[in-house]
Formats: C-alpha cells, structure tokens, sequence
C-alpha cells in the first residue's frame, strides 16, 4: 500500500514538472503596439498655432510679442506612424533665408513634450513655443524670408522637415 501511494504522488509530480515545462515552453504573445506606432516612417509636420493645415512652402509664419516679453511664434506640431516612447527629442529651427543665420532655434525632450494621441492615431503637440535669439525684433522680423527646419529625433534616426515661409507680425 505504502509503494502505490508513493507511485501515485511520483506521478503526480511528474504530471504537474511536465505540465509547467510545456507551459514555459509557450512563446511569448506579441506585445500590443502603442498608440500611434505605425509600419512606416514618422511623418513630420508644423502648422501655424490653430492653423488648420500643415505648412507649405510660401506659407506666412506668425511672430507675436508676447506677454512675458521677447519674440515667438507657436506652432502645432503633429507626427504620424509614432508611439510617444519612441520620440526622443524635437528640434525646431528657424534660419534667415538670405544670410543663413539662425534666428531661433529650440529642443524639446521627447518626455518634456505634452504628446497626445488622437483617434486618428496621430500625435499632437499644440502651441509649441519657439524664441527668437534676443537680438532680433518684431519689426525686423516682419515680411523675412526664412527657412523652418524641424527634427524628430529618435532611436532609428532623425526624420526632417522642411519649409520655406515668410515671418508675419501679429498680436499675441
């Protein structure tokens, strides 16, 4: 009787080792993707703050004073085909189209950014603040041709975009 039992409980044990090893012989599921991963490469683009369509070439940027004091221009930012995690920084850069110098220029961390993803699973960053270096003025800015120039850093490379405009004086 004793040997039947022991016999038993051998089994048993055996069943359950067997049982656990098929378990971790399982792969692992696939991970959800993140909201706003997409299969290709993130699209970039800059609109006027509250503008209804992504910059062109040729298109009026808005400079304003605003409260704080110095000079600004705001831009909503929105990136396609990318999860939040991935963006590790974003760069904008304002140069004068005829001399090349740089007028403003400012980096965000990809954590500092209020990164939203919307139902269309694009990311939005609305009013993106960008300074203009202190030695330019809202007159001296008003009717300038210049090239914006925005970076999406990230861990597979920088995706850029580009855009030819013409910097608008406006009120805040």
């Amino acid at each position: 009787m004793q040997r039947s039992n022991s016999s038993a409980a051998l089994r048993t044990r055996l069943s359950l080792v067997a049982a656990l090893l098929l378990v971790g012989a399982c792969p692992d599921p696939e991970p959800e993707p993140e909201p706003c991963a997409g299969d290709g490469d993130p699209v970039l683009a800059l609109a006027n703050r509250d503008g209804e369509a992504p910059l062109v070439d040729g298109d009026d940027v808005e400079v304003f004073p605003p409260p704080q004091g110095g000079v600004f221009t705001e831009f909503d930012v929105t990136i396609e085909d990318m999860a939040a995690s991935e963006l590790d920084a974003l760069w904008v850069t304002i140069e004068s189209d005829g001399s090349g110098d740089t007028l403003a220029t400012v980096r965000f961390f990809g954590e500092g950014l209020p990164l939203q993803c919307t139902e269309e699973e694009v990311l939005v960053v609305d009013n993106l603040p960008v300074g203009f270096d202190s030695s330019v003025t809202l007159a001296g800015l008003d009717g300038m041709p210049v090239v914006i120039t925005a970076t999406a850093e990230t861990s597979e490379g920088n995706f850029v975009s580009r855009y030819d405009a013409t910097l608008r004086s406006t009120d805040y």
